[in-house]
């Protein structure tokens, strides 16, 4: 079977995923920034330009001053097109090679562009007319090479967007294949009806996922023609695991003729995404994929690899709901649903007046989509989708008691994982939150560990107190921006805990504000440390670094270890175990500690530490302990080996650092220590402060 061009660069392709990070964080919807031009003068036409190019295999090098002008129609958001978008005008169409990922960016379907022509190349693939920026000799058959992601500018000006361009209704007859390569509807985007995948097919997905083939091809048949449309999709599109439809229907997509070696035509189409297949009537055989194929949630959450889909077929799933509209503590146009162990996140947009308890199912089409909306698996249904009515009410979904650790754990598993608890009910008992109200990020702990308990300001409960001591808590979790998230219905979900030894005890918070501290107090902090009863904290101490600290009110000294350079994230140096800050906890005779987790605030000078991390005496100060970013801070993040880690461009004190303490911190009573290590400075006159540093836990 024939390869397309990014069968040839199959080899390199996994690497630049790896080096690009193909993931999560797709910006699909993204617009780009630069304000788009309103024309440029054209003096040419795309039928022109492909009017240069009719001998099969040669080059053309452009001299002359033409520009061209049209409006995108495909580009690689799928991942079924690679290094190349396609653009028409009135006259035809032709594929523009450049030479760079996520080009869907800054040339959205529906953008109009235009291209300056003088020193571009023009060459054909197997008979395909394609526009790039020279030629590529290092394959055996020489081809277009991509127009440099650096020079892409120059050649290309993004006019404006949101240019309709409707498919052109053909018939397979149409697409005729002639050897001067100047069909006009080579390239251009569309539509044939009456077409459905052979018997032989319905059981497989687009393409193979494992990438062991780099691409998927099938013969589309129609009920009366002998003839075939082939239909190719690459190995790295986004869908390609994902079922082929069952029914009859449309196709939408890019003619592009295929010639092979031997001179054999083949009729191919390439979609943009699954959407472009609306094969929703009744087969020539008279079986139809409508309603959709039954899915559970599970199965839902299965298709979903890493990368946002649409679904690409008809399914219905159905499930229990299991958040609350009327308390408003889940985003408008949202609900959760839930089946079995599995859950997920809806989102139809409008308002939702479905109740916990009510059962429904969804009529899942083509369109849909399921995409990580701030790393949380969400199913977005199609824009002005009526929502099903209640098959039946007061359905109980019970929640699985899990501890913190198990959900943060379960969470950090891929979103399509079956052992992914997100969106599932779960209690969390014995746990507690520092005296607060109900307001944004607070933190939730139990022995185990801790998690973000999240509450939005929209919330009908926004703003009560939250309550005191050991509670059992209802709710379900997910990530936000890698961090995991916990969000009660209303406060019904919060119990008192019926687990005596949970409320033995009292529960603290201990704070060192450092407000005695001064340019002359010394390497000892002078305030006052906390007072707990059946427990003594020493004052905080600065080891091996300069003699005072650098501002008053805050523990702040120089001299730490240095490898940052200034406006860069690659660091040389490491941590230096002989300079930290250190406090140590001791629990009275016939008292015990349990210590759920510590905050504080960090600040650097422009020359200061980049790099924090934090040990006990515990393990003997060999591992740092497990720290987030709580509540989400964009100055600071979390690297390999839990090191915190501070925006080279800020300098203010920043809140969020979190230290959590898990079983190993639980009943203690022994003398406990911590030190807090600073590294990666830009020079040793550079400072690293701490500030408010808290203590939360509870003794017995």
């Amino acid at each position: 079977m024939k390869k397309k061009l990014f069968l040839l660069i199959q080899m390199f392709v996994i690497l630049l995923f790896a080096i690009i990070g193909f993931t999560n964080c797709n910006k699909k919807f993204d617009a780009p920034p630069e304000e788009p031009i309103d024309s440029l003068p054209v003096n040419f036409s795309i039928q022109q330009l492909k009017a240069l190019h009719t001998v099969r295999g040669s080059f053309q090098t452009i001299t002359d001053d033409y520009v061209i002008s049209g409006i995108v129609t495909a580009n690689d958001s799928s991942g079924n097109f690679y290094n190349e978008i396609v653009i028409q005008d009135n006259s035809g169409a032709i594929p523009v090679n450049i030479s760079g990922n996520n080009l869907y960016t800054s040339y959205p379907v529906g953008r109009k562009i235009f291209v300056r022509l003088k020193g571009l190349t023009l060459g054909d693939y197997s008979g395909a007319i394609q526009l790039g920026g020279g030629i590529n000799n290092s394959s055996t058959t020489p081809r277009v090479d991509g127009i440099a992601s650096s020079l892409a500018d120059e050649y290309i000006a993004k006019g404006s967007f949101n240019n309709e361009v409707m498919p052109v209704p053909v018939t397979l007859d149409q697409l005729a294949i002639d050897d001067a390569m100047q069909n006009p509807l080579q390239s251009r985007l569309v539509v044939l009806d009456g077409f459905e995948f052979q018997n032989s097919d319905l059981t497989k997905t687009y393409a193979d996922s494992s990438k062991t083939a780099s691409y998927g091809s099938f013969y589309l048949k129609t009920c009366s023609s002998s003839d075939s449309l082939e239909l190719y999709n690459s190995s790295y599109a986004y869908f390609a695991d994902i079922k082929v439809p069952q029914g009859n229907g449309s196709i939408t997509g890019i003619f592009t003729p295929y010639v092979s070696a031997a001179g054999k035509k083949y009729k191919e189409i390439v979609i943009r995404d699954t959407s472009d297949i609306q094969f929703y009537d009744t087969r020539c055989d008279g079986y139809t994929d409508a309603p959709g194929q039954p899915m559970t949630i599970a199965q839902i959450r299965a298709l979903y690899k890493g990368n946002n889909i649409r679904l690409g077929s008809n399914y219905t799933v159905g499930g229990v709901v299991i958040s609350d509209a009327a308390s408003k503590n889940i985003s408008s146009g949202s609900f959760v649903l839930q089946s079995g162990n599995s859950g997920i996140s809806v989102y139809a947009g409008g308002t939702i007046n479905y109740n916990i308890g009510d059962s429904v199912v969804l009529e899942l089409t083509a369109s849909d989509s399921l995409l990580s909306y701030q790393g949380a698996l969400e199913l977005k249904l199609h824009y002005g989708v009526a929502l099903p009515n209640v098959v039946a009410s007061g359905k109980v979904i019970a929640p699985v008691i899990k501890t913190i650790e198990e959900i943060t754990s379960s969470l950090a598993k891929p979103l399509g994982d079956a052992e992914n608890m997100e969106f599932t009910l779960v209690q969390i008992n014995n746990a507690s939150v520092p005296n607060s109200t109900f307001s944004g990020n607070k933190t939730l702990s139990d022995t185990s560990g801790s998690i973000s308990l999240y509450t939005l300001s929209s919330a009908v409960f926004a703003g009560n107190t939250l309550p005191e001591g050991y509670q059992n808590w209802i709710g379900y979790a997910h990530n936000y921006n890698a961090a995991p998230e916990f969000s009660i219905r209303n406060t019904n979900d919060i119990t008192a805990s019926s687990d005596s030894s949970a409320t033995v005890g009292t529960s603290f918070t201990a704070t060192y504000d450092f407000s005695d501290v001064s340019a002359s107090s010394g390497a000892t902090d002078p305030t006052p440390p906390p007072v707990v009863d059946g427990l003594h904290f020493d004052n905080f101490i600065a080891k091996n670094v300069s003699d005072n600290s650098s501002a008053s009110g805050r523990f702040s000294f120089k001299s730490w270890s240095t490898g940052a350079t200034n406006g860069s994230d690659n660091f040389t140096g490491s941590i230096d175990t002989a300079k930290y800050y250190e406090v140590t906890i001791t629990p009275e005779n016939g008292k015990t500690l349990s210590l759920a987790n510590i905050t504080l605030i960090v600040q650097r000078s422009g020359t200061g530490v980049r790099q924090i991390a934090i040990r006990a005496s515990i393990d003997g100060f060999e591992n740092n302990l497990p720290v987030s970013i709580n509540p989400e801070n964009d100055n600071l993040s979390i690297v390999a080996g839990n090191v915190i880690q501070i925006n080279d461009a800020v300098t203010t004190a920043q809140n969020g650092t979190t230290i959590n303490l898990g079983n190993d911190f639980s009943s203690i009573n022994t003398a406990v220590t911590f030190r807090f290590y600073g590294f990666n400075a830009e020079s040793g006159s550079g400072t690293f402060s701490i500030d408010n540093v808290a203590f939360y836990g509870k003794t017995e």
